[in-house]
């Protein structure tokens, strides 16, 4: 084999190597954070606000991930909140997002059955009012 015959397979394996790469990428679907993107970001200061409300109690919210449910432990001061949502953000399938209601009972507990979830890594995000206050959270969990 010479050189002028080498240098054409090496080209043309490279371009074949590109193209493959090319076919690929658009066939890989790339799913966004968040829908409203843009709308989400103007309300990105409430939001600021809001993590700074939670500071006392990042601690004091635990989150235990047993065999067949989530269990969210709330101190007794957040135990009457009026209204709260539990976002399940899953990074690799928007998909499988889940959105919860946050009904804690009088102990501060709020339990989730796991068969609504697939397996894998979340961003668990809490947000909250209690007594007009918004609150907000969030912790990395793997179901």
């Amino acid at each position: 084999m010479n050189w002028g015959k080498s240098m054409l397979f090496v080209y043309l394996a490279f371009v074949a190597g590109i193209l493959f790469m090319v076919v690929k990428a658009f066939g890989h679907d790339f799913d966004l954070v968040t829908e409203d993107y843009y709308a989400e970001e103007l309300r990105f200061q409430n939001r600021i606000d809001a993590e700074k409300n939670a500071l006392p109690f990042v601690d004091s919210v635990s989150i235990e991930v047993a065999e067949n449910s989530i269990k969210l432990k709330f101190p007794a001061a957040l135990a009457g909140m009026q209204e709260g949502k539990a976002y399940f953000y899953k990074a690799s399938d928007a998909s499988e997002d889940v959105h919860l209601a946050l009904q804690p009972d009088a102990t501060g507990m709020v339990e989730f059955g796991k068969e609504q979830f697939a397996k894998g890594f979340y961003t668990l995000k809490l947000s909250w009012v209690e007594s007009g206050k918004e609150y907000f959270m969030q912790r990395n969990i793997y179901l």
